[in-house]
């Protein structure tokens, strides 16, 4: 229309018959663009896009076999590289061409949320999780992300995946949950422990309402004739934890 103003975005070399292009507007809505062709009054395109805003483009038959799209496992290879790294970007053109938002196809079985996770990108993660990516998807080794949270001692991470959905009483394969995973960590954090010590379902301790300071807890159970000089598996009591 006269009144829109053209503003250059790619180079002409870019501007070629069979590319495509993912589009993210200021609003925060994405379509996918292909050049069709080349004329003098200008470009003509295919475009797709997504009636509720989001970059997952499940349906692509307004693309037709002249564009190679990669195979499901390449998308899926790059998905996961992408992940590791954080890019957001290239994770929506990814996941805009139909790569597996859960899966398990890297080392080790593991997911791009819990390659987002071990990286501690919370931006990276915030996107996977709203791209449909499962908060309890677990590895070969049956950990997932929030152990992998808990045991980074991240509170913020944790706190994001347990909103989501994650299930704080799922085990790992030597039987961990979040919370023993948390207790044990080399960066432990408190914030973390009494996240999922308010979620975990199990029963409560001297030594976990210590490591929190719940002084109502540790009260309580003391009244309740908890032996304050109980020790754990380290042999340390509620006494020198809270220390």
């Amino acid at each position: 229309r006269p009144r829109l103003q053209p503003i250059s975005l790619l180079s002409a070399s870019e501007i070629a018959p069979g590319n495509a292009f993912f589009i993210e507007t200021t609003l925060g809505h994405h379509a996918l663009v292909r050049v069709d062709g080349l004329t003098d009054e200008g470009v003509e395109i295919t475009w797709v896009t997504q009636a509720d805003g989001s970059g997952s483009f499940s349906d692509l038959t307004a693309f037709d076999a002249s564009y190679p799209i990669p195979s499901q496992n390449e998308l899926d290879r790059r998905l996961l590289v992408a992940a590791t790294r954080g890019d957001t970007n290239v994770m929506a053109y990814l996941l805009g061409f139909g790569a597996n938002a859960n899966t398990t196809t890297g080392r080790g079985g593991r997911s791009p949320l819990m390659h987002a996770v071990i990286k501690g990108d919370a931006r990276a993660i915030e996107f996977l999780l709203q791209s449909g990516a499962d908060p309890n998807a677990q590895g070969e080794d049956g950990w997932n992300a929030l152990h992998a949270a808990a045991k980074l001692g991240r509170a913020d991470l944790v706190k994001a995946l347990l909103e989501a959905g994650a299930d704080p009483r799922t085990m790992t394969e030597d039987g961990q949950d979040a919370l023993a995973i948390a207790v044990g960590a080399t960066r432990q954090d408190v914030g973390v422990i009494a996240s999922l010590r308010r979620v975990s379902g199990e029963t409560d301790s001297l030594a976990l309402a210590a490591r929190v300071g719940d002084l109502k807890a540790i009260t309580s159970m003391l009244e309740s004739g908890n032996d304050v000089n109980a020790k754990d598996e380290a042999g340390r009591t509620a006494l020198h934890i809270a220390a």
